[in-house]
């Protein structure tokens, strides 16, 4: 839930502040050269590789165009997803009301639309 959602709905200043909502984890206490470092780099020359290797007939190089940019981070999407939550039976979101969308990316429903 959203801070300004709690104090809309009546919370005291003193719930507010001792609500689970100002947690981060661990990692991010510390300086960024300490943060995780994901396995997953790719860059448009890989992503440029793999199609050339998938249609030899149709080799592609140079930048990557808006539609590949946005395959690419889908991709990430669903890889960040799978590594963190597990899907939408994941024990610490049931309350957002996950689900996948069509590209089999987990969303979360919005009780106010």
């Amino acid at each position: 839930m959203n801070p300004a959602d709690m104090a809309n709905r009546g919370c005291s200043a003193e719930v507010l502040l001792l609500s689970k909502l100002w947690e981060v984890p661990e990692w991010l206490k510390k300086a960024p050269s300490e943060w995780p470092v994901s396995s997953c780099m790719i860059s448009g020359d890989e992503i440029n590789l793999e199609h050339n290797c998938q249609h030899p007939g149709n080799k592609k190089s140079g930048e990557l165009d808006v539609a590949e940019i946005g395959n690419v981070e889908e991709h990430l999407i669903k890889l960040i997803q799978k590594e963190s939550f597990h899907g939408v039976a994941n024990e610490f979101i049931p309350s957002l009301l996950p689900f996948e969308d069509e590209h089999g990316i987990l969303r979360i429903k919005n009780k106010d639309i």
